[in-house]
């Protein structure tokens, strides 16, 4: 794990904010918002989740003191020990006031995935190293992890009060990355990353999941964790270059979809039926890969390929039953079912570093790609599925940047050199309805998600002023103090509003 100088925290207008059990948030109605964070040094988020009674998750991780919640009538605070960085998740009530927070600690760690379950419960992901980590710090039920002998995954699953049900760490190698996670059908979860060394996944009733990276190249993990927390089935992608496993997604009859990129050669299923072996064109090649939910098995690999440099940087399931994944590229263009009668190319019109998004239906067919233009680059690229089949998009660039080139809701932005957030929502059919910027200066989106109401979430980090909603009649202004790093979440509405 490397970290920055970097932490979390939420500030908003909290009354009697214990942070231990009670997690769940009283009645408040949904309204857009934007809570910063506080503290004497850095705070952090870099994940997101909507919680099925309109309140929202934020995590990530702090040092110092970190006050979730910056108001007369109180603040959560966590404190992690000078030279420190302890995770922790935060949670937001309808109207954006912080009513609970969890931390994880260790000399290093940090909450890099949430997901929400129907019930209200939720799962949240990370990693740590530098000795042991216990989770819930300074609460009741807090679990105290083992340490490993290089970097730790840690998965922890919380009741919808904010009570640790249970915790567990696995891993152990020289470094490890969690990038994403997602929910089953049955309560289960699969959590994915990369890692550099060797990584170690405890099965318990099984010979444990254990690989070794080659060459020196960093590979990935897909690992299924049970309701009760074992684990049911770890994947290993290793291969000739680096391997890394950015996004993943479960589909209506609980088939997991995992999105990355490789370079090199890299094998799918290896000794399985439907074992697939695929190669780079260009400098690394992006890919969706099919996985069945009861073993693990391959079922399938999209290929998606350039010439130069290719990524997945996110995927989700839409209300339709497709798959939306979005990808970055350089180069002047990218296939996608390369080979196959459902083959599809995209030519960069922009001069930089733009991101594609795309829907696959039934069977990996391509049925719409789109452009997001840039002259400059972009970075993020998370992406979250609306109620009515639409997609919400995230990213950030300093250049000139171009939604829907050539349609009706057609929106340019120029940063001027400065790094704006930018947000999308795009329809089901791929058409643009509607594109936005907040902010001006030094920060960077991390995450999305979206309420079955609609509502669209974003989180990420800010070190200048950044203000939400300015065009309109209720503009929010977060502050940063002394130059540091500071935590953001916003909500705003389905049109794009504050």
């Amino acid at each position: 794990m490397r970290l920055g100088a970097f932490l979390l925290v939420v500030a908003a207008s909290v009354a009697g904010c214990g942070g231990g059990s009670g997690g769940a948030a009283p009645a408040v109605a949904a309204a857009p918002f934007a809570a910063g964070t506080g503290g004497t040094d850095a705070q952090y988020f870099k994940a997101a989740a909507a919680l099925p009674d309109g309140s929202t998750l934020a995590g990530g991780y702090f040092s110092g003191t970190a006050e979730f919640a910056e108001a007369p009538a109180g603040s959560i605070v966590r404190v992690a020990p000078p030279n420190e960085y302890h995770g922790a998740v935060v949670r937001y009530d309808g109207a954006g006031n912080a009513r609970w927070a969890s931390s994880v600690a260790c000399v290093e760690a940090t909450v890099d995935a949430i997901v929400a379950a129907p019930d209200g419960s939720f799962v949240v992901a990370g990693v740590f190293e530098g000795g042991s980590a216990t989770v819930n710090a300074g609460q009741p039920g807090a679990v105290t992890l083992p340490a490993g002998s290089g970097d730790s995954v840690y998965v922890a699953r919380y009741a919808a009060n904010g009570t640790l049900l249970w915790a567990r760490a696995d891993g152990g190698a020289i470094v490890m990355r969690v990038a994403h996670a997602a929910l089953l059908s049955d309560g289960s979860c699969v959590v994915a990353g990369s890692f550099h060394g060797t990584a170690t996944f405890d099965t318990v009733v099984a010979p444990d999941a254990t690989a070794t990276t080659v060459s020196g190249e960093d590979a990935s993990f897909l690992a299924k964790y049970r309701p009760d927390g074992s684990i049911a089935w770890t994947k290993f992608q290793l291969g000739t270059g680096y391997h890394f496993l950015t996004a993943v997604a479960v589909l209506a009859d609980d088939t997991v979809v995992a999105a990355g990129y490789y370079s090199g050669t890299s094998t799918f299923g290896e000794g399985e039926a439907n074992e697939t072996v695929v190669a780079t064109t260009g400098n690394n090649d992006a890919y969706l890969a099919y996985f069945a939910s009861l073993d693990g098995s391959t079922q399938r690999v999209e290929r998606i390929v350039g010439a130069g440099r290719d990524r997945c940087v996110g995927v989700c399931r839409l209300a339709n039953g497709s798959v939306a994944v979005c990808g970055a590229f350089i180069g002047d263009e990218v296939t996608f079912a390369p080979g196959t009668p459902a083959e599809r190319t995209l030519t960069r019109t922009g001069a930089g570093s733009g991101l594609w998004l795309a829907q696959y239906g039934p069977g990996g067919v391509p049925t719409w790609i789109v452009e997001v233009e840039s002259d400059e680059f972009l970075n993020g690229g998370r992406i979250a599925p609306m109620p009515d089949g639409g997609v919400a998009l995230i990213c950030t660039g300093p250049g000139t940047t171009t939604f829907g080139r050539g349609e009706p809701s057609e929106t340019t932005f120029a940063a001027d050199g400065t790094m704006l957030i930018l947000t999308a929502r795009f329809l089901a059919g791929g058409t643009l309805a509607w594109a936005r910027s907040d902010g001006a200066g030094e920060q960077a989106p991390e995450d999305i998600a979206a309420t079955p109401g609609g509502f669209i979430l974003v989180a990420g980090h800010f070190r200048d002023a950044i203000t939400f909603g300015a065009e309109g009649t209720s503009p929010h202004l977060l502050a940063p103090l002394d130059n540091r790093e500071h935590g953001f979440v916003a909500r705003m509405r389905a049109d794009g509003t504050y």
